[in-house]
């Protein structure tokens, strides 16, 4: 593969509000749980943090 062809599909990628990520927010939700997005205050800018009762960061990973 040459840069030509790599360089678009790598821009195209987004690297917030992902499908995955969107069911995930819509799950938290409905469960009445609430979370920070994108904390930039953390290491390694977890996707979601649950902070009050649960002191949980979630990362969500996927392959594109």
């Amino acid at each position: 593969a040459d840069v030509m062809t790599t360089e678009p599909m790598m821009a195209a990628v987004k690297g917030k509000d992902t499908k995955l990520e969107m069911m995930v927010r819509r799950f938290l939700f409905l469960k009445a749980v609430r979370y920070r997005v994108n904390n930039r205050k953390l290491l390694r800018l977890p996707d979601f943090v649950l902070k009050k009762y649960y002191r949980i960061i979630i990362f969500i990973d996927e392959c594109f």
